[in-house]
């Protein structure tokens, strides 16, 4: 593929990146909020009220017992995986709306829905892949971890766009990032510390809403609505970062990377 000569390749900018992130969420809200909260926020919703109404955990002056640490664990390794493979199919349908949108196109359900099912189990595996990966890299001093999940950062987006397979996606997204890791860092720290000052009223909410109603509804909804609005923002800013690599290091028009799905 091509590439931007060095002596012309400009920075990758984070302000630009947001912007970008925050105008593309803004003029296709209802899609991408809703599908957010499809694939994502009811899954919380549900893991919350079952840890908390059917277990009993967190709660108050309750002791669970071996059994109900089993199920809960258990639960907790099957919700995983599902929300392994739920994350791929919002990434990739994010992925495909946010290319539609900077190229002036209305996003459409059908057609991200259909991107993310064509490239499904490949999204699995690179979910299951970068996640173990990461996992075993942040338990070795941390940075490691770190590293490998900002060369990773996009790798989604480039199997949705360019269809390179597993370790091919992982590999072109390593080359993507290369230079611009700690500008991605510090753009992701950004949207963690908005996303962790947005958790306050929610958290004031759930804590409300426990002491007048059901232990369960409020930490439920709260974290339903924290999932939602993670994913939306998250996976958003994963696919115009794609966006933005390309363009920076290989002159890709938003255009030219809405041609592969005309």
């Amino acid at each position: 593929m091509a590439t931007v000569s060095p002596a012309f390749q400009e920075n990758f900018e984070i302000g630009r990146v947001i912007s970008l992130t925050f105008s593309v969420i803004g003029r296709n809200a209802p899609l991408f909020f809703g599908l957010a909260f499809i694939v994502s926020g009811i899954p919380q919703i549900f893991l919350q009220y079952y840890q908390l109404q059917i277990l009993s955990l967190g709660q108050s002056g309750v002791v669970p017992d071996a059994g109900a640490i089993t199920a809960d664990l258990t639960f907790l390794g099957l919700y995983g995986a599902f929300a392994v493979i739920l994350g791929g199919l919002l990434n990739a349908m994010l992925c495909r709306a946010a290319i539609e949108d900077l190229n002036d196109r209305r996003p459409q359900f059908g057609e991200c829905f259909g991107t993310a099912i064509a490239v499904l189990l490949p999204l699995f595996a690179i979910g299951i892949v970068s996640s173990i990966a990461i996992l075993f890299g942040l338990m070795f001093l941390v940075v490691p971890g770190i590293y490998l999940a900002l060369g990773w950062a996009v790798a989604v987006p480039v199997l949705v766009q360019e269809r390179e397979g597993v370790f091919g996606s992982l590999s072109r997204s390593r080359a993507l990032t290369r230079g611009s890791r700690w500008r991605l860092f510090a753009m992701f720290l950004v949207v963690f510390v908005v996303l962790w000052v947005l958790q306050i009223p929610l958290g004031l909410l759930s804590l409300l809403g426990a002491s007048i109603g059901p232990a369960y509804l409020a930490p439920a909804i709260s974290a339903g609505i924290s999932g939602t609005l993670s994913s939306v923002f998250t996976t958003t800013i994963a696919a115009v970062s794609y966006i933005e690599l390309r363009r920076i290091r290989e002159g890709t028009s938003i255009d030219e990377l809405a041609q592969i799905f005309a």
